[in-house]
C-alpha cells in the first residue's frame, strides 16, 4: 500500500508546484468573498475596487442532518484538520483512550451504533439538558450487523465532567492523560452524541452574484431556526442575509497552485475511497513514509513533501515492477484477503499463483 500512496503524495505535489493560476479575490466588507480565476474574468488587470451587483434568488428553511459517528478514517481525517496532529499521534492517543476504557474499539470501519451506545447519548443528553431532551434525542443504529460498532464513549461523560472526576480522584487514569488526549476525546465524544440527536432547521439564502458579467451562485445559512445536534457539533455557523443591490468589493489578485498539498488526513481519506489499506494500517503507512525519509511533513501547514529519495525510490519501483505495486493491484490483493477470510479462496493457492507471477518477471 505505500508504494501507490507515495505515487499520490508525488503526483499532487508535481501538479502543486506546476499547475498554478491567478485568481481575484472580492470581498464586501465582512458579509461575502468570493474568489473568480482571473481567466473568466478576460482581463488582466483589476481596480482595487470593482462594483458587483447581487440579486435575491430567495430563502428556505432547510434540515441539515447529523454526520455518523467517526469510524478510524473519518477519525483520522476529522482530528488531523481539526487538532493539526498526525495520523500515527492519533492513533497512539486513540490507543491509550481505548486501554483505559474511555472510548470504544478505534480500529473499525463500522459506523454501527449498538444500543447500549445509543443509551449512553440518551443518558448524557438527559442530566445535560433535561426536560428538552426529549425533543434533542433521536436514536440512530447507522448500520446493522457485525462485529464492531463506531468509535463512541462507553460512557455519558463529557470532557468537562471526566476532568472534574479525574482532579477529584473518581476516575484515576492509569496513564496520565494530556491536552491531547482530552481534545481528541472531546472530539470523539461531541462527534457521537451528535449522530444521536435530531436534525437541525435553518435559513438558507440563495443569490446570485454578478461581477463583470460573470455570475456565481452562492448558497448561505443566514438563520440557525432550530439548532438541533448543532448544539454538540457546530459544522455550520449563520452568515449575514446579503440584501439585493450593487456594491462596492475589495479586489486582490494573488497567483497560487490549482490545487493543495496533501495532508494526513486527505491521504487517509484518499485510502479509504479507494479501497487500499486497513483501518488498522491507515496510520502506520503514512508513519513509514515519514520514517523512511520518502516524505516530509511541513511544520506550519501539515503538509506532505515528497523528498528526492521518495522520489527515486517510487520512479524505481513503477518503472521495474509497475504491475506489482500500482492502485489497482493493491486493491485487487486486498479483495483476495477478504475473500481468503471468508472461505472463499485457499490461501495455498493464491500464493502458488502470486509465486509464479512473479517468477515470471524478468
Amino acid at each position: 500500500v505505500q508504494t501507490p500512496v507515495l505515487g499520490w503524495i508525488i503526483k499532487q505535489h508535481k501538479k502543486w508546484k506546476e499547475e498554478r493560476e491567478k485568481y481575484a479575490i472580492i470581498s464586501v466588507d465582512n458579509v461575502l468573498k468570493i474568489e473568480i480565476p482571473l481567466a473568466e474574468l478576460k482581463t488582466e488587470k483589476l481596480k482595487d475596487q470593482i462594483v458587483l451587483e447581487i440579486n435575491d434568488k430567495g430563502t428556505e428553511i432547510v434540515s441539515i442532518s447529523p454526520l455518523p459517528p467517526f469510524t478510524t478514517d473519518t477519525m483520522l481525517t476529522e482530528a488531523s484538520r481539526e487538532l493539526k496532529l498526525g495520523a500515527n499521534e492519533i492513533m497512539q492517543l486513540a490507543q491509550d483512550l481505548f486501554e483505559q476504557g474511555f472510548i470504544t474499539y478505534h480500529r473499525t470501519d463500522s459506523i454501527r451504533v449498538s444500543t447500549f451506545g445509543q443509551h449512553v447519548a440518551k443518558a448524557y443528553l438527559e442530566d445535560t439538558f433535561g426536560e428538552e431532551a426529549s425533543k434533542l434525542y433521536k436514536p440512530r443504529s447507522w448500520g446493522v450487523g457485525g462485529a464492531h460498532e463506531c468509535i463512541r464513549p462507553t460512557r455519558p461523560i463529557d470532557t468537562e465532567r471526566l476532568l472534574k472526576l479525574i482532579n477529584e480522584g473518581i476516575i484515576t487514569p492509569i496513564k496520565p492523560l494530556t491536552k491531547n488526549h482530552i481534545r481528541l476525546y472531546d472530539l470523539i465524544f461531541r462527534r457521537f452524541i451528535a449522530s444521536q440527536m435530531v436534525e437541525a432547521k435553518v435559513v438558507k439564502q440563495k443569490v446570485e452574484v454578478n461581477i463583470l458579467g460573470v455570475k456565481r451562485e452562492l448558497e448561505r445559512i443566514v438563520e440557525i431556526v432550530e439548532p438541533g445536534f448543532l448544539k454538540m457539533y457546530p459544522i455550520v455557523k449563520a452568515e449575514e442575509k446579503m440584501k439585493p443591490g450593487k456594491y462596492f468589493g475589495k479586489v486582490e489578485v494573488i497567483e497560487k497552485p490549482k490545487v493543495s498539498l496533501f495532508s494526513q488526513g486527505d491521504v487517509v481519506k484518499l485510502m479509504k475511497e479507494r479501497g487500499i489499506g486497513r483501518p488498522s494500517t491507515y496510520a502506520k503507512i503514512i508513519q513509514t513514509l515519514l520514517q523512511r525519509n520518502y516524505v516530509t511533513e511541513s511544520k506550519k501547514a501539515k503538509k506532505l513533501i515528497p523528498t528526492d529519495l521518495g522520489v527515486k525510490v517510487y520512479t524505481y519501483l513503477s518503472q521495474n515492477y509497475s504491475q506489482l505495486i500500482s492502485e489497482e493491484r493493491t486493491a485487487m490483493l486486498e479483495k483476495i484477503m477478504d475473500e481468503i477470510e471468508e472461505g472463499r479462496r485457499n490461501y495455498i493457492d493464491v500464493l502458488d499463483e502470486l509465486y509464479e507471477e512473479i517468477k515470471s518477471i524478468p
